[in-house]
């Protein structure tokens, strides 16, 4: 924030970034997501789909964020690739979850429904509201 970025993205996926311990399908699932996710916003992002971030406090003031699961990721990047001048990406290292079984996301398809909503809208450039 210092250096003036308004969003600050973590990154699983650049130089000095790791997975350890993840299982094979959630690296195919973030794949997938990410790929789409590249295409669809065309920002200088490689993590899409990691909720780790810092956005600048006059940018996400300005956010109208409606979801309340994990499409959250990317109504708000939907919305900050209209807010905000800069984005970066840090790196950062995801170990497997050690409780898996209590963590309360789910991958079902309202989740992959919304997600795709927000990646839809991107690519036809569509504004906030």
């Amino acid at each position: 924030m210092k250096k003036k970025f308004d969003y600050i993205k973590a990154s699983r996926y650049i130089k000095g970034s790791e997975l350890v311990g993840v299982p094979h399908y959630r690296r195919i699932i973030s794949s997938v997501g990410n790929l789409i996710a590249r295409i669809a916003f065309q920002l200088p992002l490689t993590d899409y789909t990691n909720g780790f971030r810092a956005v600048r406090t006059s940018v996400s003031n300005q956010f109208d964020l409606r979801s309340n699961s994990f499409e959250i990721i990317v109504e708000e990047l939907w919305q900050a690739k209209f807010l905000a001048n800069n984005f970066v990406e840090i790196p950062y290292t995801l170990t497997s979850r050690a409780n898996a079984k209590d963590s309360k996301f789910s991958y079902n398809f309202n989740v992959y429904r919304q997600y795709l909503k927000y990646c839809f809208y991107s690519l036809i450039n569509k504004t906030i509201y």
